[in-house]
């Protein structure tokens, strides 16, 4: 069975001016995202996965084009979003929709929560009055809120069911495609819980296809399909779940797995923290980015940057221990 490609990215780039002065000169550039290519498939989940400052939520805003790329493409349906003029692209964020990480700041205090999840209709010009109301009736019982709560405030709400109105917002207009940027990460643990279930169960109901950005391991282990580990702008690694966790083999992937606690008090568990700090994305090293962090790092990590690297069964890493065990150069998007 062929998957259906929903959206890739092909050589995005992003730099940021550095501006300094009264006049505002650029003065530097920060690599936000440099040369990423990814491919997501039909209902599926697509984990991005890497420390803050890695580049995920730059990612993401380009993949809603939220930002201009320097350069590449994001290609959805065959058609690279960045060519789109305002009207096509207004119809094709009906198909992009975002859940975003913060429940209490993403919602206006102001709004009532059937205003706030009706407001995607409104600005569509989809249905009567009746209808939108009854759309969003179907959609806080689909998220799990009583529609009798339609006239309650943001206030009210805790923060898991702020998540949960933040979902409902973003189904109502039918999307194929839903972004979600850490949309755990200020919840309970108990709650997170919850929340990740209520995606899958969404997924599984409605065939959504989810970009799920992270920076826990041991979150989008239970709930993606496959993850790209991002490090300073770069994808590293990029595998199937269970393969990613089996035989992880990018240095940088390896000490983020074996970092994750182990929730069983009776269990010490020797965490392998990766040395030294991140590099500055303003000069980031040459060669192998992570080379400055890696025990495994050689002369040849420090001047020659390595290409991502496909190893069979959808694993691909960047990494110069793995050149001489595959064959050619850089691989296609996958």
């Amino acid at each position: 069975m062929i998957e259906e490609k929903l959206i890739e990215a092909r050589g995005l780039t992003k730099y940021f001016p550095i501006k300094k002065g009264i006049f505002s000169r650029s003065i530097d550039r920060l690599r936000a995202v440099h040369n990423l290519s990814f491919t997501v498939y039909k209902s599926e989940t697509f984990a991005l996965v890497g420390e803050s400052g890695c580049g995920k939520s730059t990612t993401r805003k380009l993949l809603l084009r939220l930002l201009e790329a320097d350069q590449g493409e994001v290609i959805f349906k065959g058609k690279n979003i960045f060519q789109l003029d305002s009207t096509s692209m207004r119809e094709l964020r009906k198909n992009l929709q975002v859940v975003f990480q913060d429940p209490y700041a993403s919602l206006d205090p102001k709004w009532r929560i059937g205003d706030i999840i009706k407001e995607p209709l409104l600005i569509h010009r989809i249905g009567n009055p009746a209808e939108r109301q009854a759309r969003v009736w179907e959609l806080m019982s689909m998220v799990g809120l009583h529609p009798e709560y339609y006239n309650r405030y943001p206030h009210e709400f805790s923060g898991g069911q702020r998540q949960r109105i933040g979902i409902a917002r973003a189904l109502a207009l039918n999307p194929e495609i839903i972004i979600a940027d850490e949309p755990v990460s200020a919840l309970d643990v108990s709650i997170q819980a919850q929340v990740l279930n209520m995606f899958k169960n969404l997924q599984k109901k409605l065939g959504l296809t989810y970009v799920f950005i992270s920076h826990d391991l041991s979150v989008v282990k239970h709930i993606s399909d496959r993850i790209a580990v991002m490090y300073l702008g770069e994808i590293v690694e990029l595998a199937p779940t269970c393969i990613l966790f089996q035989e992880p083999k990018h240095p940088y992937t390896r000490a983020l797995i074996a970092s994750i606690p182990v929730p069983d008090p009776s269990k010490k568990k020797n965490l392998k923290l990766v040395e030294g700090e991140v590099p500055s994305p303003i000069n980031p090293p040459s060669g192998c980015s992570f080379h400055p962090r890696c025990k495994e790092a050689t002369e040849n990590c420090k001047t020659e940057p390595p290409f991502l690297l496909d190893l069979g069964n959808g694993h691909q890493v960047r990494c110069h221990l793995y050149k001489n065990k595959v064959k050619g150069v850089e691989t296609s998007v996958i």
